[in-house]
């Protein structure tokens, strides 16, 4: 029985003497962005660009070796995929996951067929969330980087993607 409250004594301490991890959702020294119904985090080298959307809400912004482009348009379909517009660029990736609590898929591919604006950044990663919150909404953003471990940031911009309450 002595061993029994030893050992549980000693658990409980060595539990609580984990340091708590940080949150993160929130990288130290990252900016919180607030656009088009999203949160999210971006590195401090990051600035906006200008651009104007058509039919949705467009922002771009441009790091060191990483063009960022967001897009939400107003619509829904739930079960809608952007796979198959990447199933054929080179070195693709697919995974399905959960972001800011919704079903969202990540694609990452080498793009060989990049707009002017992002010319020699060909990492490509994407991130698409088909229903953003329940009276619609969806959100895409594609990064492109010059080197292929660059996409770590996009990694990590894209768990910092939150919807505020509706």
């Amino acid at each position: 029985m002595k061993y029994l409250i030893f050992t549980v004594i000693v658990c409980t301490l060595a539990i609580c003497s984990v340091p708590a991890q940080k949150n993160p959702s929130s990288p130290a020294g990252w900016k919180l962005i607030k656009e088009c119904g999203a949160e999210f985090y971006l590195p401090p080298d990051f600035k906006e660009e200008k651009v104007r959307g058509i039919d949705s809400c467009v922002k771009q912004y441009r790091g060191t070796n990483t063009l960022l482009e967001l897009d939400v348009l107003g619509y829904i379909t739930p079960n809608a995929s952007r796979r198959e517009e990447y199933a054929e660029e080179r070195d693709v990736k697919y995974e399905r996951t959960k972001i800011g609590g919704r079903r969202a898929e990540i694609i990452t591919h080498y793009a060989t067929d990049v707009r002017k604006e992002a010319e020699g950044l060909n990492y490509a990663a994407v991130l698409f969330v088909p229903q953003m919150r329940k009276d619609g909404g969806n959100l895409t953003i594609w990064t492109f980087s010059k080197h292929p471990e660059e996409r770590e940031i996009a990694m990590k911009i894209f768990q910092t993607v939150r919807f505020p309450k509706e």
